[in-house]
């Protein structure tokens, strides 16, 4: 069996971070460099350096380099030196590092081999940990002609490298708790992205550690369930030059080939090729992860454990299928390609008249026949044209046919737009079959039907309806039933798959009530005889089946922010005799009203897996966590790229008038949420924390992060100084199974010693940069109580205000001035009129090289206010939907509209004293609309509390160079586009405005 250079790197990389849990109390911190995102050419990473100490560190340098040719070409939140080597260092406000804490930078840059998968380097240092140490790392990665051999047991294993170079061996002896034990199973899912379920055992993944496990998944049978064999593919599938196992003990030769990564030619052809279509799609798959929202997830506290998890595509534009920015379908398609996927989740959502009773995702096609045409010919017929290409017809594709469709069409015909879509030409019922012939004769697509949810149909009479009116649209297909692979249940939806203490009661009398009160008559479930989903889609099936469809077909439910976990879920059944008071004591569903839909504060489900519970294909995440379901107020519902969008009050925290049960409960929905669709970094980490079952290290995607173990795990670091020789024991309560591991006299790897693991039951709480990220992108300003005074002086009122820093450098030749030379903060105050901003500048020389103030404004000593008054993002170079306001030093304010740079100084009164190298500036700021236009008199709007805008401070110093040395802001956007202001208002930070 042959394994090439990445099973070394990868796995040392993995090692690595493991022993560096071991070592945590002699070594300062633990360095990783993390692949956030990539795609061709590039690739964007995060080098994080954990105090896992008591100590503070103050001060940090950390160090790595490229052995393949890739580029750096931009960083953010460090100070980079060197060209490969390359140095980092703190900026200031990051240079301490509490213990517990993590603080991260960021790198992109371009790929030294094109469509491969990004090189992960070690990171060195004086801060890090030994172990991790780039040149003895280096020894085992840059090895092109070495073997492992690997040999088991079934009651004890030595582990041992041999160095040519130095030393003769390392070896460790392992005894296990038990004689025997039945091996974990690589989980479905994505736990082990790479693993081929049902092949590779956990012990096996573990000493590998994640992502590794890549392999031609064709050349292996499942792992055997003795516990002789478990760790060893069978010996049919081994190639001739193996050793096979035999029936005590097996060895395999394992030998490096001179490849570092696999290509995407290689992972596209290690993926198994159906012959025809399977019964569950998701048995055996490799589910793909979307880098886009794995980059997003891991960017937050918390995200990392759930980054590596597979989410579905959402193709809800026809601009979403190839846009001119991002990732369009054939991007993540080729995606998959490259990760060794094989099944990918893409949901089709464009239909004419799209959520026809919900405004906040409603589409851009109208009912009729032009929209129906372009539905059909510029949408599903796209669609069907990737979904057919050869190039894919290894990869499962698992369409999630237009949520909410169908549904509206059984409960929601009062609405006039509801109606509509009930035309029998263009309406939902036609369009569908369209889609759905289109699909079915693609022998790789499996199409799963949009059923909403247990709280919407699963009243007996919505449920019947739902079964005709489905049922007979798709009888009404070119294939009939055999046209879908079955139905999805709870899309975007809250309701658990479980009501563990309520389930058994559904059509149950109240507990001492004497049988006269029914607990599904309490006021939550209003008679609904389904409290769960599990309990909604069997009962579906069940009537599917009778209905005439084939008993193939399976379920899927959306698990994605079910859990429900976090300090308020019920531990037991209510012991209450009032009816609603003991369903909600019972109850794990927390919302208000179960028809409540919109951004509810749920939690992360279940993880996606095969086959969860009987009829039941899949737990599936359909819905990315993160992602908003409406904007919380019509200020902030308006999406350039998708305007149809609209305000839905059952996404208004305010709104208390529920239109689905005319009570006065609330939506219950999450405040600040943006348009549909966007990034909700305060729901995701919400969903973190209230994680149901609850997140832990073995969901981590983390490199360093091992397997997590009940006792002590054996753990594997290249050393190039170690002893001779070592035995240290090591006891895993996981399984018992055992292997030895050594290299041939021809190995030139480094000597690789094995030592001993143990994790603490709890691991320390941590607080990542993009914490204080998330923290310093929002500003709170109040509301004065007076009207500061224009004249640069700091008058009482300010002190009701709070400094916010102005120290993340985003541009310039200079990137870290000291603190002598340059420091800035800022304040904000606002009244209905105006919104009062307060400059605190130190900087030893104020600069203005050119008098001119529409001359090179932008290079001179300035300070550049960026101002979006609905937080709507969008380009605006060239129009005024947003501001980026230059105010000079002599008090000009000037900014590039539609007819090029315009002195604006009648929007800013301004005020500058400076004392020595001290500066402070005033001003209020008069805020214009959307509707600015610089041929038309225009009128500045009036301010209110709670406003949501656009908003990020800045400060360009410049001590007499051509041009600007630093460029110094208030926010970090992730992906370091902080400079790109002038261009693109989605990366300026936030400023609400409170009372």
């Amino acid at each position: 069996m042959k394994i090439s250079n990445i099973f070394l790197r990868r796995s040392a990389a993995m090692l690595i971070g493991m022993f560096a849990l071991h070592s945590a109390a002699s070594h300062a911190a633990r360095c990783d460099y993390v692949i956030q995102s990539e795609w061709g050419n590039g690739f964007v990473a995060a080098i994080r350096i954990t105090n896992d100490t008591g100590t503070a560190i103050n001060g940090w340098s950390v160090n790595w380099r490229y052995t393949d040719g890739t580029t750096r070409t931009g960083s953010w939140n460090a100070n980079i030196s060197g060209n490969n080597p390359f140095t980092a260092t703190g900026v200031g406000w990051n240079d301490r590092i509490n213990p517990g804490q993590t603080v991260e930078f960021g790198v992109q840059g371009n790929k030294g081999v094109a469509n491969s998968p990004a090189q992960r380097p070690v990171v060195s240092g004086a801060v890090c940990n030994s172990a991790t140490s780039s040149s003895v790392l280096s020894s085992v990665i840059s090895s092109s002609s070495s073997s492992i051999r690997l040999s088991s047991s079934a009651s004890s294993s030595s582990i041992s490298i041999v160095s040519s170079s130095s030393i003769s061996s390392s070896s460790i002896t392992s005894t296990s708790r038990s004689s025997s034990s039945t091996p974990l199973l690589c989980p479905q899912g994505n736990s082990w992205p790479d693993c081929p379920p049902d092949t590779w055992s956990d012990a096996y993944c573990a000493l590998i550690g994640p992502p590794v496990c890549t392999r031609n998944f064709s050349s292996f049978a499942s792992s055997s369930r003795s516990s002789s064999s478990s760790l060893i593919p069978s010996s049919s599938s081994l190639p001739s030059s193996s050793a096979l196992p035999s029936s005590s003990s097996s060895s395999i030769v394992v030998s490096s080939s001179s490849s570092s990564r696999p290509s995407s030619a290689s992972s596209a052809s290690s993926i198994p090729t159906d012959t025809q279509p399977v019964d569950n799609p998701f048995i055996g798959a490799r589910w793909y992860v979307d880098p886009v929202w794995s980059a997003k997830a891991r960017a937050e506290v918390g995200g990392e454990r759930v980054a590596r998890f597979n989410t579905a595509v959402w193709m809800d534009r026809i601009g979403a299928i190839d846009p001119a920015d991002g990732f369009g379908l054939r991007d993540h398609f080729d995606a998959a390609l490259e990760q060794g996927a094989n099944l990918i989740q893409v949901v089709v959502y464009d239909l004419p008249n799209r959520d026809c009773h919900a405004l906040a995702s409603n589409g851009e096609l109208t009912q009729g026949a032009n929209g129906s045409a372009r539905y059909r010919t510029e949408y599903v017929d796209a669609l069907a044209a990737i979904f057919s290409d050869s190039k894919y017809s290894r990869l499962r594709i698992i369409a999630i046919i237009e949520p909410d469709s169908l549904p509206n069409l059984v409960t929601n015909l009062n609405d006039p737009e509801c109606q509509l879509a009930t035309d029998a030409t263009h309406g939902y019922v036609a369009n569908t079959q369209y889609t759905l012939n289109k699909f079915a004769p693609i022998p790789n697509v499996y199409s799963y039907v949009d059923i909403g949810h247990s709280g919407w149909l699963g009243w007996d009479d919505n449920f019947n309806k739902a079964v005709t009116l489905i049922g007979n649209a798709i009888k009404g297909t070119t294939n009939g039933v055999r046209s879908i692979a079955g139905f999805v249940s709870n899309t975007s939806g809250y309701t658990p798959i479980y009501e563990p203490f309520l389930d058994s009661l559904a059509n149950s009398p109240l507990p001492g009530s004497g049988g006269g009160t029914q607990v599904r008559q309490a006021k939550f479930y209003e008679w609904n005889p389904h409290f769960s989903e599990v309990s909604f889609v069997q009962a579906w099936r069940t009537k599917m089946i009778a209905a005439g469809f084939p008993q193939s077909i399976g379920m899927l439910i959306d698990t994605s922010r079910n859990g429900w976990g976090g300090a308020g879920r019920p531990t037991a059944q209510s012991t209450s005799t009032v009816l609603d008071t003991f369903v909600n004591d019972s109850r794990v569903d927390r919302r208000l009203h179960r028809g409540n839909w919109c951004n509810q504060p749920g939690g992360i489900g279940e993880r996606p897996r095969a086959t969860p519970a009987p009829g039941i294909d899949a737990y599936v995440w359909v819905k990315p966590p993160g992602e908003s379901d409406g904007a919380a107020s019509l200020e902030l519902s308006y999406d350039p790229l998708d305007p149809a969008k609209g305000f839905d009050r059952m996404c208004d925290p305010t709104y208390t008038f529920n239109e689905g049960n005319s009570t006065n409960l609330g939506t219950g929905a999450l405040a600040n949420a943006p348009v549909a669709g966007r990034w909700f970094p305060e729901a995701f980490q919400l969903l973190v924390r209230n994680a149901y079952p609850a997140l832990d290290d073995s969901s981590s995607s983390a490199s360093s992060s091992p397997v997590s173990s009940s006792s002590s795990s054996a753990v594997i670091i290249p050393s190039s100084s170690m002893a001779s020789s070592s035995a240290i024991s090591s006891s895993r309560s996981s399984s018992s199974q055992s292997s030895s591991i050594r290299p041939s006299s021809s190995s030139v790897v480094s000597s690789v010693v094995v030592v001993s693991s143990s994790r603490s039951s709890s691991s320390s709480a941590r607080s990542s940069s993009s914490s204080s990220i998330a923290d310093r992108n929002l500003y709170t300003a109040r509301k004065a109580q007076v009207a500061p005074v224009i004249d640069g002086t700091v008058d009482a009122v300010w002190d009701q205000a709070s400094w916010a820093p102005i120290n993340v450098f985003w541009l310039g030749t200079q990137p870290n001035p000291g603190a002598a030379d340059y420091t800035g903060q800022y304040k904000a105050l606002w009244d209905e009129n105006y919104l009062y901003l307060l400059f605190d500048i130190t900087d030893d020389r104020i600069y203005d090289r050119t008098r001119d103030p529409l001359s090179n404004y932008w290079e001179d000593d300035t300070v550049e206010i960026f101002i979006d008054e609905n937080k709507n993002g969008g380009q605006h170079q060239y129009n005024t939907s947003a501001w980026a306001y230059h105010v000079s030093t002599y008090g000009d304010v000037v900014d590039y509209t539609t007819s090029g740079p315009k002195l604006l100084n009648d929007h800013i009164d301004v005020r500058l004293v400076s004392v020595g190298d001290k500066h402070v500036w005033e001003m209020r700021v008069r805020i214009y609309g959307e509707n600015y236009s610089d041929s038309q008199t225009n009128t500045p709007l009036k301010l209110f509390a709670g406003k949501l805008m656009g908003f990020s401070a800045s400060y360009i110093d410049n001590d007499g160079s051509q041009q600007r040395e630093s460029m110094m802001g208030s926010v970090d956007t992730q992906g370091h586009k902080n400079n790109q202001g002038y261009l693109d208002a989605s990366v300026f930070g936030s400023m609400r405005l409170v009372e």
